[in-house]
């Protein structure tokens, strides 16, 4: 908590709370370079990895993450189906094509 007391008046300000991420992908190379760039963020927390749609939703239950950022293109279950696999928590759903730097 922080206490301000501008003015002589006490507020007391909540200190953000980290949202955290799960990142799925059967990319090793692709999972650390999105867990590289989400670190950045300062109240951004990976908290885990997964490398296809049942690993997801095995982790998603088992970490609870605030939000899931899923490869729609992999192999056995993709992300879609993870996404509705799992429920109570965001998905956003990403294809390599949009890093082709990584590749």
């Amino acid at each position: 908590m922080i206490h301000d007391t501008n003015e002589g008046k006490t507020k007391t300000l909540e200190e953000p709370v980290a949202t955290h991420i799960l990142i799925v992908d059967d990319s090793p190379l692709v999972r650390q370079r999105l867990g590289d760039l989400l670190q950045r963020h300062p109240h951004w927390e990976v908290c885990g990895e997964a490398v296809d749609g049942a690993d997801a939703v095995e982790k998603a239950q088992a970490l609870r993450p605030d939000l899931i950022v899923l490869d729609f293109m992999m192999p056995g279950m993709n992300g879609l189906q993870a996404a509705r696999e799992i429920e109570g928590v965001e998905a956003l759903l990403h294809n390599q094509a949009y890093f082709p730097q990584i590749h």
